[in-house]
């Protein structure tokens, strides 16, 4: 057999061999660890603190050799979607034999907000429980007068009335309580700093140009959940809060107990334990929920 012939057959070989190794389609470990990073998830802040909105939901679909074919953002807010979608467009996946279609959450905290993202069902993608209180807060950052802060009162009394809007209400009052100072409205920024757990620095900063001392603070402490084997599959909760995969940073807690639940989607099962956070420390937990330290 001439040589030629056996070096294609050896390249055929290797080929075949490259295509078995190839994953068939995306699964959720593949996912999460691409969507999870720290790359991709330090953008989305800058789309969150732009707007007014607490989170996106979004149906991506991705082709073959990993590069993503199209994110359908589920919202209202098109300078929000377009910039959410400008994200995920740049995100490059392993390269399987058939790509794939899924759901992606994420949730927004803070002023500078940190971001939870968890994978679900492309069937569940739509808008945000939220977005009715982030267009409202959205036209109080637009507004300049103090007409903003009667805006602000009305997402804060909406959001109230909207059990499944599960968005960080928090992150309505440090805006609040930073146009507020900037406003030099002393009344109306103690009111929003006795609604909150600890001022943030933006609302800090602004307060202390304005002259307006705020009521002290209540004490504070913060808990950690680490990444571990398996937790690509886990889902955090604080006190029935759904704070996404691990691992987690949760600050500004209250001193005292809190709850901490871990929700494992392969076996269906949760696992919980009593926490208590002490002022001005750091709780770590493993993923198993025993602490480190």
């Amino acid at each position: 057999m001439p040589a030629s012939t056996w070096l294609a057959i050896g390249v055929l070989g290797i080929a075949a061999s490259a295509a078995a190794q190839t994953p068939r389609a995306l699964d959720r470990d593949a996912i999460v660890k691409t969507m999870n990073q720290g790359p991709r998830l330090g953008p989305m802040n800058l789309c969150a603190d732009l707007t007014g909105q607490f989170g996106a939901r979004v149906r991506i679909r991705v082709a073959a050799d990993g590069t993503v074919e199209a994110a359908d953002v589920a919202t209202t807010d098109r300078a929000f979607g377009k910039c959410v979608a400008d994200k995920i467009l740049a995100v490059q996946f392993p390269q399987t034999r058939s790509g794939g279609t899924f759901g992606y959450e994420y949730g927004f905290r803070g002023v500078y907000p940190n971001v939870v993202a968890r994978p679900i069902a492309a069937a569940d993608v739509g808008p945000d429980p939220c977005e009715p209180v982030g267009a409202l807060v959205a036209q109080a950052m637009a507004e300049r007068s103090s007409k903003a802060l009667a805006i602000y009162d009305e997402a804060l009394a909406l959001h109230t009335k909207l059990p499944a809007c599960k968005g960080d209400r928090d992150r309505v009052v440090q805006r609040a309580l930073t146009r507020a100072c900037k406003l030099g409205d002393k009344a109306k920024a103690v009111a929003y700093a006795r609604q909150t757990v600890e001022v943030w620095l933006e609302p800090m900063y602004a307060c202390r140009d304005a002259k307006i001392a705020l009521p002290t603070n209540r004490a504070t402490g913060s808990l950690h959940v680490a990444h571990g084997r398996g937790s690509e599959w886990y889902e955090v909760a604080i006190d029935g809060e759904n704070y996404g995969s691990p691992p987690i940073n949760a600050g500004h807690l209250r001193a005292g107990k809190h709850e901490v639940a871990i929700w494992d989607s392969r076996t269906k099962t949760t696992k919980t334990a009593s926490v208590s956070v002490v002022a001005d420390d750091h709780v770590h937990l493993d993923e198993t929920l025993k602490r480190t330290r």
